[in-house]
């Protein structure tokens, strides 16, 4: 018995590697169907999912992207994501994406500060990001600054597109949305030599932005694409009842 254990453990972790390597790929190929000729995509932070997928497209058809930097905790990572030019420092990141920017498929990106998307948002087509996870209810957790660029969207009637792995869904539900909030290094923000200054405000610097499924319009898996409302019956393919309570 024990054997047979081993087996179906090694073949159950081996069918998570090919997935988890191939989902990508797979979202990627439905760029076709999502991105039309001189469509103008907003973008946000560093996604290598959301580039392989605008990197699809760019093979069939000509688009703009508007990129914004993700200041203060991903700017770095999305300036090297645009520009093909991978920091020495940032070593944890996949270099082939890097050096394969949308520019060199001859796609126009316009790099743009987190202030400047309320005004752009106008002339947007349609807003494609990624996502850290997505829970029960269709919400997401996602870089901090996705919910300012969702607000803008929804108040322009401009669709939000969101890709993601269903590796990345989550049997939670958020019952209390603040729990599942993350803080960073606030010297990022402000920094520690402006001691003056932090006597006499509190800093905060969340990581993840929580974003209620009415702000998303489409969400699109290595599984096809799906309304918000229809996640759970995806999520409840991927875990068993005894699981969602962990």
């Amino acid at each position: 018995m024990s054997s047979d254990l081993r087996a179906e453990l090694i073949e159950g972790i081996s069918e998570i590697i090919d997935e988890l390597d191939q989902s990508d790929e797979q979202i990627a190929n439905y760029a076709g169907e999502h991105i039309h000729p001189n469509e103008v995509i907003l973008t946000y932070s560093s996604s290598t999912t959301v580039q392989r997928f605008l990197l699809k497209a760019a093979s069939k058809r000509k688009f703009t992207v508007i990129h914004a930097e993700a200041y203060p905790n991903n700017h770095h990572r999305t300036h090297a994501l645009v520009t093909g030019n991978l920091d020495q420092n940032e070593d944890d990141l996949p270099a082939d994406i890097f050096q394969k920017p949308l520019t060199a498929a001859g796609i126009t990106v316009i790099l743009i500060p987190d202030s400047a998307i309320f005004a752009v948002m106008s002339r947007v087509n349609k807003v494609i990001i990624g996502t850290h996870a997505i829970l029960a209810n269709g919400a997401l957790m996602a870089a901090a600054g996705v919910k300012v660029v969702a607000k803008a969207a929804k108040v322009h009637q401009t669709p939000v597109i969101v890709l993601s792995g269903t590796y990345k869904l989550s049997p939670k539900y958020p019952y209390d949305p603040d729990m599942f909030l993350e803080f960073g290094d606030s010297s990022k923000i402000l920094s520690k030599q402006d001691g003056e200054v932090l006597d006499k405000v509190e800093v905060e610097n969340p990581i993840f932005d929580f974003v209620p499924p009415d702000m998303i319009d489409l969400y699109i898996t290595n599984l096809g694409g799906h309304a918000p409302s229809y996640l759970y019956r995806i999520i409840k393919d991927q875990y068993w009842e005894e699981d969602a309570d962990l």
